[in-house]
């Protein structure tokens, strides 16, 4: 199991210590980058829609042929979750018309933020099928670019999602592209973008910032059962609140997949927050939901450049040890969606962010 401590704690005072503390950590959290030309790859940019902050893309299936003297199924689509805070690849809700066509695969208990789920892991459809995945509508791409779709994968997971019918584009997906952004630039429509080699600079706007990315590969609990919340990108953010008294830095997952930020108890009680005398409301994430202590808290997503600005929400999620296994804390919609467009560079191990539209 993982847990990701504090990288640092500033309490504000006019000390020369405090300010020297402030200019070591923020150096220790930056890294130079080097951008070396890579060959070109193919580029696919796929529609999104938006619900609650949350981005969602639409794919096809067209179901095998049936027995003879049967009418064959019509194809159909089904609504996915991007949401690369989540290990799986793609995930689909038991009660979906894909979760129909899955065979075999094998029963876990999925494990996470917000409880567990019993589910299945590396089922297969038929090849037909497999052969017919698509998104919808097609993505578009670059002029003389001969691939019109990515891969898709081959093996999927299942499990009971509370999006009824739906289902969720995970980490075990968009972590096999050189990179893959969410495009929110005002004037143009919410997209995915991926790429199958790095390409430098492309697409990103100006004033995009970046910072290292770590990486925590797809794992088990000591039980055997996969962890939901691995094979994901974290990376370091200052965090302060008005109900505490510190600013600390500390790794995030990058989970545009939950509504709200989430923070462990022991960050909250590092930033000075009592949690047992804030408000309580319910949290939810694919596995299920919990009462938490919501709190405000500012969000500084590139310590070491003071141009880049900071962003707040009113209502972040703490959890405890028992609804958050892992002790990991989520960069949800509530912040990525304020960006005009962010991106995972899994090749060179980075995050990049714009904050102008």
């Amino acid at each position: 199991m993982k847990t990701l401590d504090p990288i640092c704690t500033i309490k504000p005072d006019k000390s020369m210590a405090s300010v020297l503390a402030l200019f070591a950590c923020f150096a220790f959290v930056l890294a130079p980058i080097s951008m070396a030309a890579q060959a070109a790859g193919d580029t696919f940019t796929i529609m999104l829609t938006t619900t609650d902050n949350r981005p969602f893309a639409m794919i096809t299936a067209q179901p095998p042929a049936p027995a003879a003297g049967k009418e064959r199924p019509a194809p159909f689509t089904t609504t996915m979750l991007v949401d690369p805070g989540a290990t799986v690849g793609f995930g689909f809700d038991i009660t979906s018309e894909f979760a129909k066509y899955l065979m075999g695969g094998k029963d876990v208990k999925f494990k996470g933020v917000g409880g567990e789920k019993d589910g299945k892991e590396d089922a297969t459809i038929a090849a037909a099928m497999q052969a017919s995945l698509g998104f919808t509508p097609a993505p578009t791409v670059p002029p003389r670019q001969a691939a019109k779709q990515p891969n898709f994968p081959t093996m999927f997971d299942s499990l009971p999602l509370p999006r009824k019918g739906q289902g969720t584009i995970g980490s075990g997906y968009t972590s096999t592209f050189a990179s893959y952004a969410v495009n929110n630039r005002a004037g143009k429509p919410v997209s995915l973008v991926l790429n199958t080699a790095a390409q430098i600079g492309f697409g990103r706007p100006n004033g995009t910032d970046s910072e290292v990315a770590m990486y925590i590969p797809p794992s088990n609990f000591p039980d055997g059962n996969p962890d939901y919340n691995s094979g994901v990108f974290t990376v370091p953010v200052a965090v302060a609140s008005g109900e505490g008294c510190c600013t600390v830095i500390a790794n995030f997952v990058i989970d545009p997949g939950v509504t709200t930020s989430l923070i462990t108890h022991s960050l909250a009680v590092d930033l000075g927050i009592d949690p047992d005398l804030l408000p309580m409301s319910l949290y939810s994430t694919d596995l299920g939901s919990f009462i938490a202590p919501y709190a405000s808290v500012s969000f500084s997503l590139f310590p070491g450049d003071p141009d880049f600005p900071g962003f707040s929400s009113a209502n972040v999620a703490i959890a405890d040890e028992t609804n958050d296994p892992d002790g990991i804390n989520l960069l949800g919609s509530d912040i990525l969606s304020q960006l005009s467009y962010w991106e995972v560079d899994p090749g060179s191990y980075r995050f990049y962010a714009a904050a102008a539209n």
